[in-house]
Parts: C-alpha cells; sequence; structure tokens
C-alpha cells in the first residue's frame, strides 16, 4: 500500500518537480486527490471497499438519527434489539412517509420503517427505550488526503492482539489511519511484520487499538520503528491508478503539446476510456 506521503513523493519523482517547489507539489496533491475521488466513483461508488458499517444506540422516544459521518451514501440500517434483529422497510415517497405518520404507531422497539430526510433517517414507530442498536450500512465518503507520514515507537503488541504500546507518538487523530512496524531482518529483535494495519483509536501517549489483530511475531519491551500514515481505500493492487491520472492531467497542463506521454500515461490508468482513446 502507498501512503498519502509515499504517493506524493512518487509523483515528485516521475515529474522531476522538486519536494522544495510547494506550487507545484501542492497541485500535484490535489490532483492525486481528485484521482482517487475518481476511481472511487467508477460504477457510481458500489465498490466493496467503499463498505462500511457504524452503528449508534437509540434514544428513547427519539425519531431522528443523523446518518454518522463518513458515510456518503446510505445503503439501509438494520436495528438490533438484544438478540433480535431487524430489517425496517425503506420509504422512499414523502407522500408515504406522511401516511406512516398519520396512522400514529406510536413508540416500540419493534422497527417497521425508516424514511432519509436531510441526513437524518427517521425510524417508525419510534424507538421506545435505549435498547436498540442502529446500525447503517453504506458508502465510505473519501476526504482528501492531507497528513504527512508519521514516526512512532511500538514497546509492544502481542501476535494475534489488537492492542499495540507505543512508547512515543500516538495521537488521537490517528484514527482511521493506518500502523506499520517495520520488517527488519529475519530474527532481528523489535522486528515487525512490515504489514499495514487498520487504526480504530489511540490514546495520547500511551495506546493504539487496531481494527484486525495483528499477524506478526509477540513485541515485548521493544523500541520498534513504526510508520503511521493516511491511505486511500483503493485495494493495494491498484493504487498506481489515481498516479498514472495525476500524471496525465499534470500534463496536459504544464505540456499539453507533448501527447504521447499524455496519451500513455492515460493509457496506464485505465487502458485510455476516460479520456476517450479507447472504448
Amino acid at each position: 500500500m502507498k501512503s498519502r506521503t509515499v504517493s506524493i513523493a512518487l509523483l515528485n519523482s516521475m515529474t522531476k518537480v522538486s519536494a522544495n517547489d510547494t506550487t507545484t507539489t501542492t497541485l500535484l496533491e490535489q490532483l492525486w486527490n481528485d484521482s482517487v475521488k475518481t476511481v472511487c466513483s467508477i460504477r457510481s461508488g458500489k465498490w466493496w471497499f467503499l463498505q462500511t458499517v457504524k452503528s449508534i444506540s437509540s434514544v428513547a422516544s427519539q425519531q431522528g438519527y443523523a446518518i454518522p459521518g463518513g458515510i456518503r451514501k446510505l445503503v439501509d440500517i438494520y436495528i438490533t434489539v438484544g438478540t433480535t434483529v431487524y430489517t425496517p422497510t425503506p420509504v422512499y415517497s414523502p407522500e408515504a412517509w406522511n401516511n406512516i405518520l398519520a396512522a400514529q404507531l406510536g413508540e416500540s422497539d419493534v422497527p417497521r420503517y425508516y424514511f432519509v430526510q436531510d441526513n437524518k433517517v427517521l425510524i417508525e414507530p419510534t424507538p421506545a427505550s435505549t435498547a436498540q442498536t442502529i446500525t447503517f450500512r453504506g458508502r465510505k465518503n473519501v476526504p482528501d488526503l492531507t497528513v504527512d507520514d508519521d514516526s512512532v515507537t511500538v514497546s509492544a503488541i502481542a501476535n494475534g492482539a489488537t492492542t499495540v504500546t507505543v512508547s512515543s507518538g500516538a495521537l488521537v487523530s490517528m484514527a482511521g489511519k493506518y500502523l506499520r512496524i517495520t520488517s527488519l531482518a529475519t530474527g532481528a529483535a523489535g522486528a515487525g511484520d512490515g504489514q499495514w494495519y487498520e487504526i480504530a483509536s489511540a490514546t495520547v501517549g500511551t495506546t493504539i487499538e487496531l481494527v484486525s489483530p495483528y499477524e506478526g511475531t509477540t513485541l515485548s519491551g521493544a523500541s520498534a520503528a513504526a510508520t503511521v500514515a493516511e491511505m486511500t481505500p483503493i485495494p493495494e493492487a491498484y493504487d498506481m491508478a489515481p498516479i498514472y491520472r495525476a500524471l496525465a492531467l499534470f500534463y496536459q497542463i504544464n505540456d499539453p503539446i507533448n501527447r504521447g506521454l499524455i496519451d500513455s500515461y492515460w493509457r496506464l490508468y485505465d487502458g485510455g476510456q476516460e479520456a476517450g482513446l479507447s472504448q
């Protein structure tokens, strides 16, 4: 996986633009962020890697719930009460929703319908208690990535665990980023597995929680070098795609008569379809 920092450095190298040229580097970064969003929007954004779920608890007598941040497009919701999972029927017509409201279904912990209005989900009957867990299933919002890679020192993590103890560098803002403990020579002390793990949460100065279990060798009392980085949601096998698209756009702006170079990058990106070079 190529982090935001690695991707921008690669663009600098491929265009021979110095990182000290902040104006042009900023342009490259903007083109790259735009290209990441473009790739994620192909097929109307219906990619498996953009699927996400987020859950909140109901509030007694509260009908409306804001769709959690980070969800660009809501697909559906399901509601769990105890061990029972309910899948309320979506209502798309405002007129039909008004008819449901007119039926005065009251309050209940058995949801039957939901309606999306002003970035909120309205539930009928209105939840009667805090016993409900409302799970939103949708597609991720893809924000611009702007933060450079950062370094941390890992002192402990067990194989199969999700809790990472750090001796320096943990920040609350790490949530949603990725952690990689540097892989060293086989058998070297303090070696990680060199794989990227998504960060679920972090506590300032002490602990990082990973989304999935660590697969490397257990570290204890270590001083292992690690990197925390922003990543796109695009699968690793395709993370060159936004780089190729950014290069095509960059040379269209800066060297428009060099059609051979421009077209080669469009073809590397998607076979030339977006640029009209191929069907």
